[in-house]
């Protein structure tokens, strides 16, 4: 199994590096492999350059959040690395897209439209903006994999309401069953991963392999 963890805006890949360390005391045998954005200007930081799949201007994000071509150049950024996983002989179905806060719209973005249909997406934290839906319409011509979906109750930055709107947006428009979506709330945690999330991460992953 190959894990693919996509760091939130202005983070380095190494952000994940403690997260990491953690599930691979419960996950010796998977591969972790960190992709990282490219540097840009940061709209919400008054323009500062840092990582960044795509701009955003505000948090919690508006509905108007629209800097698509950013988001698709970083998307086929993020598909040529796992295209290149699978030419090198590992199934799709063994790869993971897991995602932190604007990693998360990524690993969704990037795992709903690939050519095929990968083990799983994991979002932490995270949304999708609206108006990049339109392109996994389009390509959903497979089956959606599973998604696990971690949240704190007392996220400032992507409140509560941003995943359930995201999640009901998976249901009515892309048919996913409750089956195929795990669901975790964390009361109390912001806009961060704990143990528990972590734990439930790990536990998810191992149910795939």
């Amino acid at each position: 199994m190959q894990v693919y963890p996509t760091p939130g805006l202005s983070q380095t890949s190494s952000s994940w590096l403690p997260w990491v360390s953690l599930l691979s005391k419960e996950l010796p045998n998977v591969k972790w492999i960190l992709p990282q954005a490219e540097i840009g200007p940061i709209t919400y930081d008054q323009g500062t350059e840092g990582p960044r799949w795509f701009d955003v201007h505000a948090l919690p994000p508006g509905l108007l959040e629209d800097d698509r071509l950013t988001a698709e150049a970083s998307k086929q950024r993020i598909q040529a690395i796992v295209e290149d996983a699978i030419e090198g002989g590992t199934p799709p179905n063994k790869i993971l897209l897991v995602g932190f806060s604007q990693g998360s719209a990524m690993a969704l973005l990037s795992g709903l439209t690939f050519k095929h249909t990968l083990g799983g997406i994991a979002v932490l934290a995270g949304w999708l903006p609206p108006r990049f839906r339109e392109a996994v319409i389009a390509a959903r011509t497979r089956p959606c994999p599973p998604i696990f979906w971690a949240h704190g109750t007392a996220d400032v930055l992507i409140p509560l309401e941003h995943a359930s709107e995201v999640m009901q947006w998976l249901h009515s428009s892309l048919g996913i069953k409750d089956t195929g979506l795990a669901y975790r709330e964390y009361p109390g945690l912001g806009h961060t991963v704990n143990d528990d999330a972590l734990h439930d991460l790990s536990t998810w992953i191992a149910s795939l392999l």
